[in-house]
């Protein structure tokens, strides 16, 4: 392993240069100048760390695990491996399910919730009372409520108060929401409080497996969704349940991450910036879920 001296001392972890209550920075980066150099480095510890002796007098010490751990990789690990899949996948292997009870008191159930989310991309709590105030309670288990148009948390039905297809009777294929939003919510959760009639299965499908199959077919294509902007918007006229919004946002189609090189956002409203074809490959690899009215995704 190779690393540059400037990134040791920009990650120096002592008093002067970090505060570890509040885990943050204590440094100007303007400390690192041209003129910065290392005068020598001793082994501690068993030769489990070491230190570096600046030649500005400043002293760094770190462990190896440490910087074996933080030191920027060509490829990041993942702690949990992603899991491509399709219906059929899905149709052969029990659902993601963590029970309600060890979602909100047991470390491991709330470990398991993230790591089906890491994994599959969803996870279901099985369980919850069913009340606004109850699902609230298992969002917040697993982060703060990301503030939207609409609210913190809302409930809806199929009113039509608002300018949105949602709130119809209307089918909804396969979609993913805000993205109008400069930084669309990275987790959604849905909670069915009542359900009467017929209808209103919800349809699940791996975006990310078919952006593979996408990207595996059609190369040239692919790279286009990566670097070409595509504009998004969301438009409501006042109402007496909405003052009216007029939200737009450009972004590409497809977001990589710059090191792994793993998929980390896809925006797919139809009409925007996919084939047809695509929509048709994301009904194929769909499964549909019927959830009953204690189950949270």
């Amino acid at each position: 392993m190779v690393v540059p001296a400037v990134w040791l001392r920009d990650h120096c972890m002592s008093p002067e240069y970090y505060n570890h209550e509040t885990q943050q920075k204590n440094a100007d980066p303007n400390h690192l100048t041209r003129n910065l150099k290392i005068d020598s480095v001793e082994l501690t510890d068993n030769d489990c760390g070491f230190t570096i002796f600046w030649n500005d007098g400043h002293v760094s010490k770190f462990a190896m695990d440490w910087l074996q751990g933080n030191y920027y990789k060509e490829k990041p690990d993942s702690a949990t491996k992603r899991v491509y899949w399709d219906k059929n996948l899905m149709e052969s292997q029990p659902l993601p399910i963590v029970p309600h009870e060890d979602h909100m008191k047991l470390e491991a159930g709330l470990a398991e919730t993230v790591s089906n989310l890491c994994k599959y991309g969803f996870s279901i709590v099985e369980g919850c009372k069913e009340t606004e105030e109850a699902t609230e309670k298992v969002v917040e288990r697993l982060s703060f409520v990301q503030e939207t148009l609409f609210g913190k948390m809302w409930t809806f039905t199929s009113d039509g108060l608002r300018s949105d297809t949602a709130y119809s009777t209307q089918a909804l294929g396969s979609h993913t929401d805000l993205s109008y939003m400069e930084t669309p919510a990275g987790i959604q959760v849905f909670h069915c409080l009542k359900h009467t009639g017929s209808g209103g299965e919800t349809l699940l499908v791996d975006g990310f497996h078919a952006l593979d199959v996408f990207r595996e077919a059609y190369p040239e294509d692919f790279e286009l969704l990566t670097k070409i902007v595509v504009p998004h918007e969301y438009k409501e006229e006042p109402s007496d349940a909405s003052p009216g919004y007029h939200l737009y946002s450009l972004g590409t189609t497809v977001r990589i991450h710059p090191a792994s090189g793993e998929f980390i956002q896809l925006r797919y409203v139809v009409g925007y910036g996919l084939p047809d074809w695509f929509g048709r490959l994301l009904i194929h690899m769909s499964c549909k879920v019927y959830f009953m009215k204690n189950y949270i995704i």
